[in-house]
């Protein structure tokens, strides 16, 4: 009976899974799960000066920062800002993206990189995520673009992917406002303010605009 129980939910699991191939499906059934597959640093620009922060040392941040999303979900409440009954956490989808970051790169003061990324970048870019053989259902990253220390803006493009064909099915720039003090910490501040504006008026307005659509 227990086996036949479990095989039923698993089904029923994955029949939810598959199902959210578009965005109005997606935002009109919170019983469809979210996949968070973890903070995508691999096109990231820190924009102004580091302090005392070396280079390689802020790419090895950027794990702990990604890490932090998981082990404080709590706090980081991905279900509540995207009205989720549920959501599955694979965030080594998004690590080998993250380990390709050439620390070399990341640090400028020159303000003609702001906003550079793109939804068409977007999409290249979430196409090379390590998504298991087996992937289906709706993925969320945010692919981060900038962190910018001279308007203390964290600034990152919500992203929800078709994981089984890695297709962008919506993405939009976001910015949160940094607090906090260390640099995990700080910048992690604003993608929790970014959530708050997410679950707080972006989703709302989501709703109301593929309702239309």
């Amino acid at each position: 009976m227990l086996k036949t129980t479990l095989l039923a939910t698993c089904l029923s699991l994955n029949a939810l899974l598959a199902s959210a191939q578009t965005m109005p499906e997606l935002l009109a059934k919170p019983e469809i799960p979210l996949t968070w597959m973890g903070l995508d640093f691999s096109a990231t620009k820190y924009l102004g000066d580091p302090g005392t922060v070396a280079p390689e040392e802020m790419k090895g941040l950027f794990e702990k920062i990604n890490q932090l999303m998981v082990n404080e979900a709590k706090k980081y409440d991905l279900a509540k800002a995207f009205k989720r009954d549920k959501v599955l956490y694979t965030p080594s989808i998004t690590e080998g993206v993250n380990r390709k970051v050439d620390a070399t790169k990341l640090i400028t003061s020159d303000i003609s990189q702001e906003g550079r990324l793109s939804e068409v970048k977007v999409q290249e870019l979430v196409s090379q995520y390590d998504y298991p053989a087996d992937a289906s259902g709706v993925g969320l990253t945010f692919v981060m673009e900038d962190l910018n220390k001279q308007m203390e803006k964290a600034v990152f493009w919500v992203t929800f992917v078709d994981m089984r064909s890695r297709k962008v099915l919506y993405t939009e720039k976001i910015a949160g406002q940094a607090m906090g003090f260390g640099f995990r910490n700080h910048w992690a501040g604003g993608i929790y303010d970014g959530l708050n504006h997410i679950r707080a008026k972006k989703y709302g307005e989501w709703k109301k605009r593929f309702a239309k659509g």
